[in-house]
């Protein structure tokens, strides 16, 4: 896994052989009572299927809270990202959540997205 910073978002990148997924989340007070999703453009040319965003989201939300509980602490998710043609299934995205917040937590380095090779750079 790659752990990246980029425009405000904390970024976890995970390829596993044809499998890929990438999940961006801003940490902070939620604009809504649920977090703003943002589907980013695909890459390259695979098809996987369409991802539900509804329970991309859940899901998200599931890993967030699972590592609170395990850290004692209260992160909340503001802001989701995730790229269109990324490889199911969403429960996928729980363990990245999961490992976003164990790793800011623990202090961990997220590398300036200008210098991450294939993160997309959305502003």
């Amino acid at each position: 896994m790659q752990f990246v910073r980029s425009n405000g978002y904390l970024t976890v990148i995970r390829i596993t052989g044809p499998k890929h997924n990438l999940l961006g989340l801003r940490i902070g007070e939620p604009v809504t009572s649920r977090p703003v999703c943002e589907r980013l453009p695909p890459v390259g040319c695979c098809k996987h299927g369409e991802l539900d965003e509804e329970h991309l989201v859940d899901a998200v939300l599931e890993g967030v809270e699972a590592a609170n509980a395990e850290l004692g602490a209260a992160y909340r998710v503001s802001h989701v990202r995730y790229v269109e043609d990324d490889s199911p299934p969403v429960r996928t995205y729980t363990l990245l959540a999961y490992r976003v917040v164990r790793h800011l937590h623990a202090g961990g380095v997220f590398v300036d997205g200008v210098q991450a090779a294939g993160v997309p750079q959305v502003d």
